[in-house]
């Protein structure tokens, strides 16, 4: 697939192969160091995002042939395991292909998905398989920002649907939800936050998502006819935009710093999620309380 990009000649080709395979070796440094510094540099690799797209791309395409509910589970996860097996089983991968396998199965069966319970089944397959990803950074972010996508969610939108479209609204919640509970993890194992990041990714992740669905259809179709390689510009044009709007952003000094922060920080940050979403029925006036201690606490962890 990388030799059959090269000869489309796209510039940003580099990018589209490392979001959809997880490579990023072929990118420049510099883009790189920028997307790190803006707070975008997830979309380098592949993350639930970018399996949700192409799980959403297959059952389109499934749907279309009409097959039996069944067949298509089949398919989705002949699929989705082959998917896997090209991006060597990266946890973000694995967590939000059992994640989209067993909403579909839930939905074919009939029966209710939850996100929360899913996502703790899809940990306990994966720890039972190997233990040790408790302790690797990529399976912490991930499930840390499944988390609080889940418990923080419905709160941003009903707050942000106060003041936008609806559909905006749940946009700029998913973004919020997922910065605010990441911060803490971020601090911990990178040292350091960048603010700017709920701007950036505000505006990179939906162009990105939307040229990352026309870098699939392009290479799919380019493959299969050459001479309509063309269509590989919208995604250029697109992906350059992302890359010079990141780049310039990155010059910005405005970054905040912190050093030796607790372990148990992160454990206090997570209780707080759970504390201020809709899982915890208890009155506002205690969940403020409570957010209260858990702020002081924090605060205090954090020069000891």
């Amino acid at each position: 697939v990388w030799n059959k990009l090269q000869t489309f000649d796209i510039k940003y080709a580099d990018i589209g192969y490392a979001m959809m395979f997880g490579d990023s070796s072929q990118i420049d440094e510099d883009v790189i160091s920028a997307f790190r510094t803006t707070g975008i540099a997830h979309l380098l690799a592949v993350s639930g995002l970018h399996v949700s797209i192409i799980a959403m791309m297959i059952s389109v395409l499934l749907s279309l042939l009409k097959l039996p509910k069944g067949a298509n589970f089949a398919v989705m996860t002949v699929l989705l395991f082959a998917y896997c097996c090209l991006c060597s089983f990266s946890v973000s991968v694995v967590r939000a292909s059992l994640m989209s396998l067993l909403y579909l199965y839930l939905m074919a069966r009939g029966k209710c998905y939850d996100r929360l319970s899913a996502l703790a089944f899809t940990m306990c397959v994966i720890l039972l398989i190997s233990p040790l990803k408790l302790f690797n950074v990529s399976f912490i972010l991930s499930f840390v920002a499944v988390y609080a996508i889940t418990l923080l969610m419905k709160l941003f939108e009903d707050l942000f649907d106060k003041v936008c479209h609806k559909k905006l609204s749940k946009t700029i919640a998913l973004i919020f939800a997922v910065q605010v509970g990441l911060i803490l993890v971020q601090l911990y194992f990178f040292k350091n936050y960048t603010p700017m990041s709920i701007v950036c990714n505000f505006i990179s992740i939906p162009v990105a998502t939307i040229a990352f669905i026309m870098f699939i259809i392009t290479t799919v179709i380019s493959c299969m006819f050459p001479f309509m390689s063309f269509m590989a510009v919208g995604y250029d044009y697109l992906m350059g935009l992302i890359v010079r709007f990141n780049y310039t952003l990155s010059k910005i000094p405005l970054v905040v710093a912190v050093n030796n922060l607790s372990f148990w920080i992160i454990i206090l940050g997570l209780l707080a999620i759970a504390l201020c979403s809709g899982f915890v029925f208890i009155k506002k006036r205690y969940k403020a309380v409570g957010m209260s201690i858990f702020a002081i606490i924090c605060t205090i962890l954090m020069f000891v």
